[in-house]
């Protein structure tokens, strides 16, 4: 019976694992969207996003903390500690990435913004001077 609780317990963790995962590739994509076009109704999804994850993250430790205490088993202590530190290391990452993409965008779209008004300010400025 020992080894079937701990193989129940191995499924839950790959299961909310796996859901974490899930979670954050989810918001990482909100995360590029709202960085990209700046709309209330992505920011409000996003800030959901976040929510959802705190929820899944509190289940997590929940869930491992009470088989913990069910079972004394040092490999779900392990798997989660190193479950919650890789979902903290990815999150910090995707976090640097979709900074580090947003202020590529907004730069990319400063450039064409002014690359567009002197080429327009210089067909107008040509056609004010062929009207005089």
């Amino acid at each position: 019976s020992d080894v079937s609780d701990v193989s129940d317990v191995s499924d839950v963790s790959n299961v909310t694992v796996a859901s974490v995962v899930a979670v954050f590739s989810i918001l990482s994509f909100l995360a590029v969207i709202s960085a990209v076009s700046n709309t209330a109704v992505i920011s409000i999804v996003s800030a959901i996003a976040i929510v959802a994850i705190v929820a899944v993250v509190a289940v997590v430790v929940i869930v491992s903390v009470v088989s913990v205490v069910i079972f004394f088993s040092f490999v779900v202590i392990v798997s989660v500690v190193a479950a919650v530190t890789a979902v903290a290391v990815v999150s910090a990452a995707t976090a640097a990435v979709v900074i580090v993409a947003a202020d590529v965008a907004n730069a990319a779209i400063g450039v064409v913004i002014v690359v567009v008004d002197d080429v327009v300010g210089f067909f107008v400025a040509g056609t004010k001077s062929d009207m005089r």
